[in-house]
């Protein structure tokens, strides 16, 4: 009978250690959730974000900035299209569409002929890589996927001020009436 109670004992030690185990696991996974999802982190990433992004613009001026237009204008045509595919993401799915995708997962994200809009296409997608990996955290809570999804916005909208900007010629004004202008038409449903 002892024999038979130790033995029975000895069995379940194993299954009380494997939910100890599942118990770990889920409290690490829940750990790892709240540290990459919570308000402080998201704000630091989109700091980030904005700094990366800033640097990318400055890097275009230094490197565009004196270009022939057609770099300048093949640079401007992808960064409207990106703006508007972000844009009507946005305005068709909500803040949940734009903030749950990856700037790579959009189609015709990481395609390009030429090598202004190739370079552009590789550094922006490193600029942006601290919100992207946000994208698949499914649970978020409502002012995180805002936060999220206009942090991708502000940011494309930099970036397209400022190539507007380097084609039109230095007129700041100008290019931030017509970017606006180009939000505006685009956020309205149709």
């Amino acid at each position: 009978m002892i024999g038979a109670f130790l033995g029975l004992f000895f069995l379940g030690v194993p299954s009380f250690k494997a939910q100890a185990g599942e118990q770990k696991h889920t409290k690490d996974y829940l750990e790892w959730r709240e540290k990459t999802t919570n308000s402080l982190n998201i704000s630091s990433r989109r700091i980030k974000t904005e700094n990366n992004v800033k640097k990318l613009a400055d890097a275009v001026k230094a490197k565009y900035g004196k270009s022939q237009k057609n770099e300048i204008s093949s640079l401007l045509e992808y960064i409207e299209w990106l703006h508007k595919a972000l844009i009507i993401l946005e305005r068709d799915n909500g803040a949940s569409g734009l903030a749950g995708t990856k700037l790579s997962d959009i189609p015709g994200v990481s395609y390009s002929n030429d090598e202004p809009t190739r370079w552009f296409v590789e550094e922006l997608l490193k600029a942006m890589a601290l919100l992207d990996e946000l994208a698949y955290v499914a649970d978020k809570i409502p002012r995180d996927v805002e936060n999220i999804s206009s942090a991708k916005l502000n940011n494309v909208r930099f970036l397209h001020v400022t190539v507007r900007n380097l084609q039109n010629g230095g007129d700041l004004i100008k290019a931030l009436q017509e970017v606006d202008a180009f939000q505006e038409k685009l956020k309205q449903k149709q």
